[in-house]
Formats: C-alpha cells, structure tokens, sequence
C-alpha cells in the first residue's frame, strides 16, 4: 500500500476541510423546493383564493370561516359541466395524487356567479363561494391530521372539480396546494407572483385640469381548452389628493399597502430580509379600536396602532432578525379585521451574497493553514533526514 507523505497528507486535508465547509455552506441555503407531487398530473389548471371584496390573497388563519371567500379555477369547466365543488386532499408519500384521501369542503355550486364581485362576476370560469358553515382548514387538518416529518410536512392540495346534467365529476380537476403551519396557511403551489401593474391617464373637465390614476391588479390566470385567457380582481386602493388637484391611486394586497425603507411600495410574495423596516397602513377598521401587527409562521407580535376616526391605521415595524427562510405573513389584526400581506424570507445567500463571501473567506484561511502545515512537515522532514 503507498503512502503519501505527511506534508502531502496534510495539504489534502486542508484542501478537502476547505472546499467541504465551502460545499456545506452553498448546500445548506438550497432554495425550497415544489411540493414532491407538483405538477399533480391529474391537474388542468390551477386556484386562486380571493376575500369578500375580490383581492387575491395567499394566505390567512386556518380557522377563519370562511378561509377565502371565493375560490376561482383556472381552467375552464368541461362541455356541459355548470356545477363546481371545492375539495380538500392530504398528500402521501409514494402515493398517486389520485389516491389522495380528503373531503369535499363546499357544496356543488352553479357558475358562473353573477354576485362574485368585479371581474370574478363576469368571468365564465368555474367558481365556489366559501361559507362560514362549510369545512375549514382547520376541520381538513383535523380529519386528515398531516404527520409527515419530510417535505411533505403541512401540504395539503385543494382542487376544484366539476359537473353537469347527468355527468358526474370526471378524473381531472384544478388544483393548488397550500402549507399549514401552526395557525397558518399559505399557498406554495404555484408559489405566489406579485402583481401585474397597468397606468392609465385621463382628462376631465377644463383642458389645464387631470387627473392620473395608477392601478395594480392581481391576475388569475386562466386557461381555456386551447387559448389562455386571463381574469382580474381590483385589489384596495388607497387615494390622495394632491395640492394641484392630481389624485393618486395606489393599490395593494388585501388591503395593505406595504413599504420598505426606501418607501418602495412591496407587492405580496416579495422576498424580504429579516431585520427588514416596513411601514404598513391599512384601512377597513373600526374607529378607535388597536390594530396589533403580527408576523407568522410562529405569531412574533411587533406591535400596535389605534385606527383613526376613519378606519385607518398605519405603523412601522422590524421582521425578527431570526425569521427563517421560507413562506410566511405580515397581518394587522383587530376584532373586526384581519388583513394579510404575504412575503418570503430568502437565505443570505440569495439576498446579498456574502455567504458566499464569508464561506469562500474561511476556506481561504484553511488552504493557508494548510500550506503552513505543509511547510511545517517538510522542514520536521529535512531535520529528520
């Protein structure tokens, strides 16, 4: 058997102890990945979960009644199909999603729906209005009790399936997935995209007179049999006047406007850093009662307002310096509204870089203490000769 030398030896040991601290480091900030299951097959299109008002949302509490308001497939229904049906699954490992076991979570319903509000009302697409009496989240994780303890942890799928005069549901459906963390749920499939934004201009009353209103809209995309078509609901919108008479529109997600420290108005699904500074101001309150702002997976409080005479609230807070990586929300929340803001935390690797940095640093260091090493050994070596 050869064998190298000392010096050799410890070279090769500084460089494998180098380049593996490095390896570890790139490795162990690796961007979470899709559900196991994702893209489900089975499925033709996908959801989009809108509240009362018809703002698309991403998540919310698990235990509120109803968790979204109104649920919108992509896809448009199958020939003669009127009726859409909202069904929760528990996904398995090693498991078809076929062969997923769940609960049907509304009632069969008849779409179109006229009362949806905006552009859900218009849209041919297949729909389902949530009800305080129907399933909730929380019943779904409690009749089907999620304890996987690998990347299945928290999935759960949620699909739309739908049927007509003398023809039951058929083998496809729309589907989306969601992740249940703690009190929380947040969709994870399709991850959440922000908004789409348009700018329109127009001209009232005298010639020297204006006014400009910028819009965000939150899509639905939506997918006919052989054309994509698309779906909008207005989000909120918040307006002030200018002295000049201009007026400005800004929107935001469920009722939120969100901004960073450079007053940058955040759209939902932004990755943000922890420590990061927002100022958020929301309205929809009743006058005078507190408005305490949380962020979750686990609830971490950052503090309070007291809603104004109109409603409003508005405060800055701090995200944890210790929020991990991942999916999670921003709410303000009081006894008569909670509004939801979702946001990802990304690792430092993909914020800034400087885990590369720093990794690439120490394993500098380390090839340094090996080459000493080396020159160590090769000087006990000539002694010794």
């Amino acid at each position: 058997m050869t064998h190298k030398p000392r010096h050799l030896r410890a070279c090769a040991a500084g460089v494998l102890l180098a380049v593996g601290f490095v390896s570890a480091g790139l490795v162990g900030k690796a961007a979470a990945a899709a559900p196991p299951y994702e893209p489900d097959p089975h499925a033709v299109g996908t959801l989009a979960f809108f509240n009362a008002e018809g703002q698309q949302i991403f998540s919310g509490n698990i235990n509120d009644k109803p968790f979204a308001t109104w649920v919108q497939a992509s896809h448009e229904g199958r020939q003669g199909d009127n009726k859409a049906t909202l069904f929760g699954y528990l996904p398995k490992s090693g498991q078809d999603p076929a062969a997923f076991s769940g609960e049907a979570l509304t009632s069969s319903q008849t779409y179109p729906n006229n009362t949806a509000p905006g552009a859900l009302g218009t849209s041919s697409l297949p729909i389902v209005k949530v009800s305080s009496s129907d399933t909730s989240l929380a019943d779904l994780a409690s009749d089907f009790p999620n304890t996987a303890t690998d990347e299945y942890k928290g999935l759960y799928q949620l699909r739309i399936k739908t049927s007509g005069p003398g023809q039951a549901a058929g083998d496809t459906y729309d589907a989306t997935s969601i992740k249940i963390e703690g009190t929380t749920w947040t969709q994870v499939y399709p991850a959440p995209t922000p908004p789409d934004s348009s700018t329109t201009t127009s001209s009232t009353g005298a010639p020297s007179s204006s006014t400009s209103t910028s819009t965000t809209v939150h899509p639905s995309s939506t997918t006919s049999s052989t054309t994509p078509t698309s779906t909008t609901a207005l989000a909120s919108t918040t307006t002030t006047t200018a002295a000049s008479g201009a007026t400005t529109t800004t929107t935001a997600a469920n009722g939120l406007v969100v901004k960073n420290a450079n007053g940058t108005t955040l759209a939902p699904g932004t990755p943000l850093a922890p420590g990061s500074t927002l100022s958020i101001t929301g309205g929809g309150y009743a006058p005078g009662e507190t408005v305490t702002a949380v962020v979750r997976s686990t609830p971490v409080t950052l503090g309070s307002a007291t809603a104004n005479s109109a409603g409003s609230v508005a405060l800055t807070v701090t995200l944890p310096r210790k929020l991990e990586p991942g999916n999670h929300t921003l709410s303000l929340e009081a006894a008569s509204a909670t509004k939801t803001f979702a946001f990802s935390v990304v690792s430092s690797l993909s914020r800034t870089g400087a885990d590369v940095v720093n990794y690439a640093t120490y394993g500098f260091v380390l090839l340094v203490a090996g080459a000493a090493a080396v020159a160590v050994a090769r000087r006990n070596q000539e002694r010794n000769s």
